[in-house]
C-alpha cells in the first residue's frame, strides 16, 4: 500500500501523483510527484542538492538545473513565493527545506503485511459491509449456471464447483495471507479454466477485503482492477447478481457515484431476488442519503424473507442515525444476550453512550475495546487514571494528540481523528480531519451528513462546506 502524506490542507497521494487541496485534484508530472514525495518523508528538515538528485533520478545522471526546473514546478502547484515560502525554503548554496509539518498514513497505519495480526481494526461500517461481501459468497457460488461452462461434462462441472468453494473459503477469514492465497489460487483455476465466471468474482472479493483490512482507506488503488473483473462476468453473464454487487460496492465506497451504485444494487436485487442479503449493501447506501424509512423497510423485508437476519445488527444503525437511541441499544442487547460476542455490539454500545452523555457506560465500553484492540495494560491504566481525574473529553483528547492506530470504535483514520477531536470538544481539529477524510474519500465519511455525532459542528465555520463537498461529490 501505497502512503498518503497530510500537510497543510493538502492530501498527496504518491502512488497516483495526485495533490487534493480542497475540492482540487492535481495529477503532477513523475519527477514533481518524486520531489513532493521525499520532502514528504524528510519534513522540515534540510536536504542538499545532491541528495534529492540522487532520489529522484536514481537511474540518470542530471545537473542541478533539472532539480531547480522541478522545484519551479511544485512551487507553481502549491502557489508558493519563493521569497516568502511557505512550503519551500532555499538554503542558499546548500540545498532545500521542507516547512510545513507532515503525517504519514503509515504512523497509524501498518502495512499490509502487518494487518495478519491487526485483524479487528476495521470500521462498522467496514464489518456490515463484510458482511454483505463475505457473507453473500456462499449463496453466489452457485449461481453461475452459464453458456461458459454448459460445455463441461457434469462429473468436471462438479468437481470445479468443489474446487472453487475451496478456494472461495479463503475469503471468509479476515486474515491477509488467506485473501492472497485465494487471488492466486482463483488464478491458476482461470488459467485452466478462462471461462469459469465465480473465480473472476473471488479475485474481486478477496481485493476488496484486502483493502478492509485497511479500513478501505487503500480501495482506490483496487478499483479499476475490480471494476475490470466483474465488467468481464458481466459481459458473459449480464445475470450474475456476485458481480452486480461487488460493482455497487465499488461506486458507493470508492467512486463515491450513489446514483451508479443504486442502480447497480438493484440490478442485484433484480437477478437474486431469493437472497436477503443483497439488500444489506443497499440498505447501507440508503443510510448514508438519510432515507432511514426505506433502510427499515429494507431490514423489514429482509427479515420475514429469512428469520435468521435477526442476528445482524444493521437496524441498529438504522435508529442510531435516527437519534433513537434506546431503540438502537435494545436492538443491540437483544443481540448481544443471545448471539456470539461480536466486536461490533461495543462499538455500537460506546457510540450511543456518547450521544446519550452517559460517561460511565462510553468509558467502559472504551476499555472494552481497548482490550480487544490488544492494547497494552500499562497504557489502559494510563487512560483509566486520566478519566478518573479528568473525564472523557480529556481521555479522547488524548486520544487525539496520541493519534492512536486502534479502531476503538469510531471508524479508521483519518475520521476516527476528527471524531475524538468532537468528542474532545476540539472543533477546528475536527473540521480539518474531517476534510482530510473527505479529501481521501474514506468510505465512512460519506455518513458524515446524517451522523448525529457530527450535529455538534452544525454552524461551526467549514461544516457546511464539508457536507457540500459529499452531497457534490456523491450525486454526481
Amino acid at each position: 500500500m501505497d502512503n498518503v502524506f497530510y500537510f497543510s490542507d493538502y492530501a498527496f497521494f504518491p502512488l497516483e501523483n495526485k495533490l487534493v487541496h480542497l475540492t482540487t485534484e492535481t495529477i503532477l508530472e513523475q519527477r514533481v510527484s518524486d520531489l513532493l514525495t521525499v520532502f514528504c518523508r524528510h519534513p522540515q528538515q534540510p536536504l542538499d542538492k545532491q541528495y534529492l538528485m540522487s532520489q529522484i533520478w536514481a537511474e540518470r545522471i542530471v545537473n542541478e538545473d533539472s532539480l531547480s526546473v522541478a522545484i519551479s514546478k511544485l512551487r507553481k502547484v502549491l502557489q508558493d513565493d519563493r521569497l516568502n515560502p511557505k512550503f519551500i525554503k532555499t538554503l542558499s548554496g546548500k540545498g532545500y527545506q521542507w516547512l510545513p509539518e507532515v503525517t504519514d498514513t503509515t504512523e497509524f497505519s501498518s502495512t499490509l503485511e502487518n494487518h495478519q495480526s491487526e485483524r479487528k481494526r476495521y470500521p462498522v461500517y467496514a464489518a456490515i459491509t463484510l458482511v454483505v461481501l463475505v457473507t453473500c459468497a456462499s449463496f453466489f457460488i452457485m449461481q453461475h449456471e452459464s453458456a461458459q461452462t454448459a460445455q463441461l461434462s457434469p462429473t468436471t462441472l462438479e468437481k470445479l464447483d468443489q474446487r472453487h468453494q475451496d478456494i472461495r473459503a479463503h475469503t471468509e477469514s479476515n486474515d491477509l495471507a488467506q485473501y492472497q492465497l485465494a487471488v492466486s489460487k482463483a488464478r491458476e483455476l482461470i488459467d485452466q479454466y478462462p471461462n469459469y465466471l465465480p473465480a473472476y468474482n473471488t479475485i474481486a472479493l478477496a481485493k476488496i477485503n484486502i483493502s478492509q483490512l485497511n479500513g478501505f482507506r487503500d480501495i482506490g488503488i483496487y478499483k479499476e482492477e475490480i471494476l475490470s473483473l466483474t465488467d468481464f462476468v458481466l459481459s458473459r453473464d449480464n445475470s450474475n447478481g456476485e458481480a452486480w454487487v461487488l460493482k455497487a460496492f465499488i461506486e458507493q465506497s470508492a467512486n463515491w457515484a450513489f446514483e451508479t451504485a443504486e442502480s447497480y444494487y438493484l440490478n442485484a436485487l433484480k437477478y437474486s431476488p431469493d437472497n436477503p442479503l443483497v439488500y444489506l449493501g443497499y440498505s447501507e447506501l440508503l443510510i448514508s442519503q438519510g432515507k432511514f424509512a426505506e433502510a427499515e423497510a429494507l431490514f423489514d423485508e429482509l427479515r420475514q424473507t429469512n428469520p435468521d437476519y435477526y442476528k445482524y445488527l444493521n437496524l441498529s444503525y438504522v435508529y442510531l442515525m435516527q437519534g433513537r437511541y434506546q431503540r438502537a441499544k435494545a436492538e443491540i442487547q437483544r443481540i448481544a444476550n443471545s448471539e456470539a460476542e461480536s466486536v461490533l455490539s461495543p462499538r455500537m454500545l460506546n457510540r450511543i453512550a456518547i450521544m446519550t452523555n452517559n460517561d460511565e457506560e462510553a468509558f467502559s465500553t472504551l476499555i472494552q475495546l481497548m482490550k480487544s484492540e490488544g492494547m497494552p495494560d500499562e497504557q489502559v491504566n494510563h487512560y483509566k487514571t486520566l478519566y478518573l481525574s479528568s473525564g472523557l473529553q480529556s481521555v479522547y483528547a488524548r486520544l487525539f494528540e496520541e493519534k492512536i492506530q486502534l479502531n476503538l470504535g469510531q471508524h479508521a483514520p483519518p475520521l476516527a481523528w476528527a471524531r475524538y477531536a468532537i468528542i474532545a470538544g476540539n472543533y477546528d481539529k475536527a473540521i480539518e480531519w474531517l476534510g482530510r477524510a473527505v479529501n481521501e474519500k474514506q468510505p465512512a465519511a460519506t455518513f458524515i451528513p446524517v451522523d448525529p455525532l457530527y450535529q455538534r459542528l452544525s454552524g461551526y465555520p467549514g461544516f457546511h462546506e464539508i457536507k457540500q463537498q459529499i452531497a457534490k461529490t456523491t450525486q454526481r
